[in-house]
């Protein structure tokens, strides 16, 4: 068969086999492809569990430190109190002690200035 003079195998010069190689090559890259697309959809699936995990413990973490927060201040609290209660009592003692030895000494003296 000739097409404006030239027979056909002229005008297309590619084989059978080379369309069928190169349709070959063309599957194998897809498939390639393919794969590469599937791999990279589980790791982003997996990425997306692991931000989800890193979430949830960044929540308790965070809830962890507000509560330590108020437990600190709480237990500072109470204990700025403690030192003004001991020296309360420290005070409250050494007035009862000095009171005891002004009796005592105003006692001995009465009794030693009745004899």
């Amino acid at each position: 068969m000739n097409h404006f003079g030239l027979p056909i195998t002229q005008l297309n010069p590619t084989s059978k086999r080379e369309i069928d190689d190169h349709i070959m090559k063309t599957q194998q890259e897809l498939d390639q492809v393919m794969r590469i697309m599937r791999s990279n959809l589980e790791k982003l699936s997996e990425r997306g569990e692991k931000l989800e995990e890193l979430t949830i413990r960044a929540d308790a973490l965070q809830e962890s430190t507000n509560q330590f927060g108020k437990t600190s201040h709480t237990i500072v609290r109470k204990y700025r109190r403690r030192p003004c209660f001991f020296y309360f009592y420290v005070t409250l003692s050494i007035i009862a002690i000095l009171v005891v030895i002004y009796y005592l000494f105003f006692l001995l003296t009465s009794k030693s200035e009745v004899d």
